[in-house]
């Protein structure tokens, strides 16, 4: 992709801003304040909630770690039928060399269980420089599960499994064109 690596982390991390440009969301909000972690290569174990972070190599000499944790909840909708709320804890981690270089960015979203829709929803960007720095490398998951316990529950599930190539294709797209704008 030919966006700046820290300019697509900074686009996704902004998650207070995703109303402006996301498809089907309709606001977005950020609840608690950026709390700052900065970390060092022997530190092996998170003492974050979210667990699916996997630490760069540890025989790497001097490479440093910065951790940003917040909540923030998202109102989404398809429809004016399908519409959810749901709080999401977000980390969002720097890994760069002593010689300040950024070997890698992740943005990890997981939702805190008050979704009507979902058990378990989330999100993990992975985003490492490519082309020199003026390109980024782009690994996106995200993943669902839907609960079952309603008929409009069950409904949701079913729409998101038929259209899910589709909605992900145009969130990716809102997000380059996000970062596109000022460049």
């Amino acid at each position: 992709m030919d966006v700046r690596p820290s300019k697509l982390f900074n686009v996704v991390s902004d998650v207070d801003r995703y109303s402006e440009f996301v498809p089907y969301v309709a606001r977005s909000v950020v609840l608690s304040p950026d709390q700052i972690f900065p970390t060092d290569q022997r530190s092996k174990v998170s003492h974050s909630p979210v667990s699916s972070f996997k630490p760069l190599d540890s025989s790497l000499e001097g490479v440093t770690r910065f951790k940003k944790q917040f909540q923030a909840t998202l109102d989404v909708g398809f429809t004016s039928t399908f519409t959810d709320k749901y709080t999401s804890l977000v980390t969002c981690r720097r890994e760069q060399s002593g010689d300040n270089s950024v070997l890698e960015y992740s943005v990890h979203a997981q939702d805190l269980g008050d979704s009507s829709f979902f058990y378990g929803l989330g999100s993990l960007w992975t985003i490492r420089p490519h082309d020199g720095g003026s390109g980024s490398n782009v690994e996106f998951t995200c993943w669902y599960v839907p609960r079952s316990s309603s008929v409009l529950a069950k409904g949701v599930g079913v729409m998101i499994d038929g259209s899910y190539e589709m909605v992900a294709r145009k969130q990716m797209e809102a997000f380059w064109s996000r970062c596109k704008e000022d460049r």
